[in-house]
């Protein structure tokens, strides 16, 4: 007689092929980083309902699922997104430091005058205003240099930046 080994849950499949606990575990993986910095997966585990006991054994299982693999790894992607968009939102805050401490009508507050200047300073940063200029100047004449020479030169010394 077989006997069927594996594990009889009345659980229902969403349909990314996670059950509701299993997606609770990653869930939590993610809340975990978010607040702390690292992932805890027995705990994660236990605070998804999974047994305490079992959690070292059942988290290992779950974070080497292929399902959950790939869960993870939409929300990384998704993450990804939402961190290149910040950077609107680090500029939109900037500003408003600096009109704190500068007025549109010229009017500066002394108290925050500080704060707006090194956010003024940070705007040209992000701007690449404080960048070196990039340019390249090349003075000869041809009887100084052959032709071709002076080609050659002007390829060797020339970059794109």
């Amino acid at each position: 007689m077989k006997w069927n080994l594996m594990p009889v849950t009345n659980e229902t499949r969403l349909p990314n092929g996670l059950t509701q606990r299993q997606f609770a575990f990653y869930n939590l993986l993610i809340k975990q980083m978010d607040e702390m910095g690292k992932m805890d997966a027995k705990q994660a585990a236990i605070e998804a309902g999974f047994s305490s006991t079992n959690a070292s054994r059942i988290a290992t299982r779950l974070l080497k699922k292929p399902e959950g693999k790939a869960y993870l790894k939409s929300l990384q992607v998704k993450s990804i997104h939402s961190a290149t968009a910040t950077m609107d939102w680090v500029m939109e805050k900037l500003i408003r430091v600096v009109y704190a401490g500068i007025s549109d009508n010229g009017t500066i507050n002394g108290k925050f005058l500080k704060d707006s200047l090194r956010a003024l300073s940070e705007i040209n940063k992000i701007k690449g205003y404080y960048a070196p200029e990039k340019e390249f100047y090349l003075n000869m004449t041809m009887d100084d240099v052959q032709e071709a020479r002076a080609r050659e030169l002007t390829i060797k010394y020339t970059r794109e930046y």
